[in-house]
Formats: C-alpha cells, structure tokens, sequence
C-alpha cells in the first residue's frame, strides 16, 4: 500500500509496482487480489497499461496502518536522520537535556516513541522528520506528530523535505510546531538551536 500511495490520485502502473515491491508477477497479484476484494484499490486500464489506485476506503486504511506502525515505532529512520540526530548530542545549554529512543505516556494512556527529546526549563521537544515527496504520507506523518504533541504536551521540531506542509499546521498549534527545512544540512544544527534558543 505504502507503493500505491506513492502514485498519488495518479495511480502506478502495475509493472512499476511490481519492481518496487520486488515481487514476481503472481505473488503481486494475489496481494492486488486481497485489496481489491477488500475495495482498497481498484485497477484500471490505460491502453496496455494497468493502473493501480487507492480507493477512499483504502487511503483511510492506509493511513490508519500508518498510525498505528508509529505507535510501533515500526517506520525505518533514514540513515542521514539517525546522523542528524546523533550530532544533536552537542547542543549544549542553561538547562537543557537531550535524550534518545524515548518513550512519551500520554494523556490518553498510549505510549509513544521518540527518537530524540530536548527538555528545556519547563518545554519537551520531540525532534522528529516528514521527509515524504508525498502528499498523503506528509498529512499522515504530520497528524502524527499532532497526534502525539497534544497527548503528551510536548511541542515538535519537525525536519522537512517541503517546507509546503506547514500551510496545513492548524493555526492555533503553529507555535507549538517548528519546522525546519532539510536543506541546507550544513546549518541544521544551528537551526534547530535557534528555534528553541539554546
């Protein structure tokens, strides 16, 4: 599903999904098989070409599949995070503390996991990243964080790709949310320090 959200409202075409899921051709299609009779996705043809969409019924169960691996921790890092993240060690300050593969309790009795937490004075910071060319992976990735940030009080420094996600931060939580721009990585830090001023 994760593949077939990648193509968009688009769609992918079948031999494209196929080598990016690395299955054979029979193994594909007993797996198309399962989420079609299931009305998550529906194949279409375009000449020659077979194209595989998300159905509302299916963005929904995506996105709730996504939810439900980050209360898992289950989603893989990117190695150039996991590097950013372990040179966040060096910020020093008054009052400061950075500590890693944390578990946040929430209000509502879930446990999350943070990969990075500064504590200022009386602020917690989760450090986290929406690095998807997505759409719909950068909406779920984001409401996540939201998700988190008002269960455990925290507020959120969030790393990205495309600066463009921050016209769907809900206005009254934009202070509570810093978004920072992967790029350029040489100032990262820097940027990040200043966001909280340390």
């Amino acid at each position: 599903m994760n593949v077939i959200s990648s193509g968009g409202d688009f769609g992918i075409k079948k031999t494209h999904l196929m080598y990016k899921t690395n299955l054979n051709s029979k193994m594909l299609q007993k797996y198309l098989d399962i989420l079609q009779r299931n009305g998550l996705i529906i194949e279409e043809s375009k000449g020659k070409q077979k194209i595989i969409k998300m159905t509302p019924k299916g963005k929904s169960a995506y996105f709730s599949l996504k939810m439900f691996s980050s209360y898992l921790n289950i989603v893989q890092t990117p190695q150039e995070i996991v590097e950013i993240y372990e040179r966040l060690r060096g910020l020093k300050g008054e009052n400061v503390n950075i500590s890693y593969n944390s578990m946040l309790l929430g209000k509502s009795g879930i446990e999350y996991a943070a990969l990075v937490v500064i504590t200022k004075e009386k602020d917690r910071y989760v450090v986290g990243h929406v690095l998807s060319k997505n759409k719909l992976d950068m909406v779920v990735d984001l409401m996540q964080y939201i998700i988190m940030m008002l269960d455990t009080n925290s507020k959120i420094i969030l790393i990205v790709s495309d600066e463009s996600i921050s016209k769907i931060i809900p206005e009254k939580l934009e202070n509570d949310i810093k978004i920072i721009p992967l790029e350029p990585k040489e100032n990262l830090i820097e940027r990040i320090r200043n966001s909280i001023k340390i």
